[in-house]
Formats: structure tokens, C-alpha cells, sequence
């Protein structure tokens, strides 16, 4: 635990432990990489461990959990799909659970901010679509759910599994009123370097950004592009951006700038801590060619009782194509399901280099090494045959 070692890796910046703190003495600080870290004032604190108890990379998970069922899943509504990052069974799950009064505890844009929120009717819920590939300020709403659970309403959880344990441990006990999806996740940057970006992009485009938008739908260079954004400027304008041209998103893709802890998840396998744990698709296509990632296709596991129950409710809502695949067929377009992300060789020059800018940062140390780009680009080949 970060707390009692100081190792950096060893801290996801949940902020369960700061919420938790009987006696205020958690806060945060930024590290020399901008990501935020707890420190604790020594002076107030009464070693009561709650901190302790409540990391989720501190506790060790009690139960082994093995998927009891696996599915690829594209929604019938193809606007659904079209709105959604994969293939829409989040829109699914979550207006089912609305439908039957659950709060939804989601991650949505705040401006440029990206932050967990709470919904408890449609038009609130869809904020929380489309993947945001920056770490979110959990906004302290362990403590808001775990009062609403206290006083007997219904709340869906969803976001990383690092959060998604930590607010398990927050609880301390489990709760039938508490229902969990768990995203398959590679790691990400802090909003500080998002917020760095954000600033150069103004600079170098002369105008404000209003909106952005990570995996954009709308075709590319006539085909979509599962690497792209898009950017809505203040003035109107719109940019269309993929990996290739944007500074943010090649290093995202390349893995270069992610916290230290996501490149040591210990929830990168198929022990999931979600009722459901839901993703991308990748690869779906040779389980059936019906099935195109590109447009669209969602991974779902299932790994409680709870998400049993909810895959009948799917089933009888009829709103999803379902398409049961096994373990390997899962694991093998979603590395994060077996490992974590491999530490990007030049992760440590970027940050020591930030100060002179981001994007000539990013233009420096984004490459990976020739090799691993040949064996990429080959792969995606092969793929598409």
C-alpha cells in the first residue's frame, strides 16, 4: 500500500482511502508525472487502518472468481450502437436497471473534466456512454452510494475494476441493492496531462475546445476508425483526429503515459470484482462474420448470481443479439484480461521531458520499437483477412 511504502505502483488514485478517513488527515499532492497521490497528515491521524482496509490494492481479494458465462452482444438498435464506444450492452444493462429504480453511478464529461457522477433517469444516464480514456475523479461517491444503500435504494455501479473493489471495501459488506459492472481496462493518464494536452491544442488551433470525444463513429477517410476522436471547438468548427495525428491519442495507444499502478493491475485477468465485467469485442468476427468490432460489438462476462439474473432480464428484454464464445475467444483480443499493460520503454524519458511541452514530448517518445510496430501492423493484416 502506498500509504506504508510510498511505492507509486501500488496506488490506483481511487481516493477511497481520503473518503474514508474518520479524521480528514488523506489528501492529495501531485507527483513529478502529475497524477494524484494521498499523503497523510501525521498529526491527525488516530491509526484506525481504515485507509488500509479499504485499498484495493492493499486487501487481497477473498474469492477466486471464475466467468460463469462469456457473450458477445451487439444491440438491435443500431442509433444505440452508434452512440455507444463497443456494441451497446451498457445502454442495455443500464436502462434495464433503471427500469427497476437503480441509481446509476457512472463516469461522464464535466466540461473537459472527467468525473463519476449519478443518474437516475435516461437522458442523464446516456452522459455516461462512450469510454473516456483518462483516469476520473471518483468525486467522493463511495460515501454518497453507501449512504443511498443505507437507506434501502438500488445503485449500479460502473466503472474500472480498481474502483470498482475499492468501493466494495468501502462498504465492507456486500449489499443485494448494490449491482457492479466492471470495464475491461488498459490503463490510463491522469486529467492533468489531459488538461496539458487540452491547453497546447487551444494554443496551436487559436480557439477554445467545447467538446471532446473518444472513439468516434463517424467514418474516416471512408471506414471507422476505433483509434479516433473528435474535437468541437467553441467557434463551430469540428475535427475528425485519429492516433496517427493526435499527439493524445498516440500516446494513449502506444501505452506511454499510463499511471505506474495500471501497469501492475492485479485486475488484469479474468478474477473480476464486477457483477458483470463488459468491454470490446475485439475479434469477434471469427466467432461469427456477421459480427464487425468496427461498427460496434461488446464483450460480456458474467461472474455473480446477480449478473445471471440481470443476462435472463437481457434475454427477455430482446434488445441484444447474443453470441456465446469461450474463455480464449474473450482473452484473445483483450490482453488486459490476461496481463496488465507492459511498461512503455520510454514512459520515464516522457515525464522527465513534459516541461518542455506535450506534444514534442509526445512526437519524441511515442514511437515503440521497429520491431513491435512490424508485428502490429502484420497483425491487423491478418485480421482483416
Amino acid at each position: 500500500m502506498f500509504l506504508i511504502s510510498g511505492t507509486e505502483s501500488e496506488c490506483c488514485g481511487c481516493g477511497a482511502c481520503v473518503e474514508v478517513c474518520p479524521t480528514n488527515c488523506i489528501s492529495f499532492a501531485e507527483n513529478n508525472e502529475t497524477f494524484l497521490f494521498p499523503k497523510i497528515d501525521l498529526s491527525k491521524c488516530v491509526s484506525c487502518k481504515k485507509c488500509e482496509n479499504v485499498c484495493p490494492f492493499n486487501k487481497p481479494r477473498e474469492n477466486k472468481i471464475t466467468p460463469k458465462s462469456i457473450f458477445f452482444g451487439v444491440h438491435k438498435n443500431k442509433e444505440t450502437v452508434f452512440k455507444s464506444s463497443s456494441g451497446g450492452a451498457f445502454s442495455s444493462v443500464g436502462k434495464i436497471l433503471l427500469k427497476d429504480g437503480y441509481t446509476v453511478c457512472g463516469v461522464k464529461w464535466n466540461g473537459l473534466k472527467v468525473v463519476n457522477s449519478f443518474a437516475d433517469n435516461e437522458k442523464d444516464f446516456e452522459k455516461f456512454r462512450k469510454s473516456k480514456y483518462i483516469l476520473s475523479d471518483t468525486n467522493r461517491c463511495f460515501s454518497k452510494i453507501k449512504n443511498m444503500l443505507s437507506q434501502g435504494e438500488k445503485v449500479l455501479f460502473v466503472s474500472t475494476p480498481c474502483q470498482v473493489e475499492a468501493l466494495k471495501n468501502f462498504l465492507t459488506k456486500p449489499s443485494e441493492n448494490l449491482f457492479t459492472i466492471d470495464l475491461v481496462c488498459h490503463g490510463g493518464p491522469g486529467q492533468k496531462l489531459f488538461d496539458i494536452y487540452i491547453e497546447e491544442t487551444e494554443k496551436t488551433h487559436k480557439n477554445k475546445i467545447k467538446e471532446y470525444s473518444f472513439r468516434n463513429k463517424e467514418p474516416l477517410k471512408g471506414r471507422i476508425n476505433t483509434r479516433s476522436a473528435k474535437i468541437t471547438f467553441e467557434n463551430g468548427k469540428e475535427i475528425i483526429t485519429d492516433a496517427k495525428k493526435d499527439p493524445f491519442l498516440r500516446a494513449y495507444y502506444s501505452r506511454l503515459f499510463f499511471r505506474k499502478s495500471c501497469l501492475k493491475c492485479p485486475f488484469a485477468n479474468l478474477n473480476r470484482p464486477g457483477d458483470i465485467t463488459l468491454g470490446d469485442g475485439w475479434g469477434a468476427e471469427k466467432t461469427d462474420n456477421r459480427l464487425n468490432p468496427e461498427t460496434g460489438v461488446s464483450l460480456i462476462i458474467i461472474n455473480s448470481d446477480k449478473g445471471e439474473k440481470l443476462l435472463e432480464r437481457i434475454y427477455k428484454e430482446g434488445n441484444m443479439e447474443l453470441f456465446p464464445i469461450s474463455e480464449s475467444e474473450a482473452t484473445a483480443g483483450n490482453s488486459a484480461l490476461l496481463h496488465p499493460t507492459p511498461r512503455h520503454r520510454n514512459r520515464e524519458k516522457f515525464f522527465e521531458n513534459l516541461k518542455k511541452g506535450f506534444y514534442p514530448s509526445i512526437k519524441k517518445y511515442s514511437k515503440s520499437p521497429f520491431f513491435k510496430r512490424l508485428y502490429t501492423k502484420a497483425t491487423r493484416i491478418i485480421r482483416k483477412k
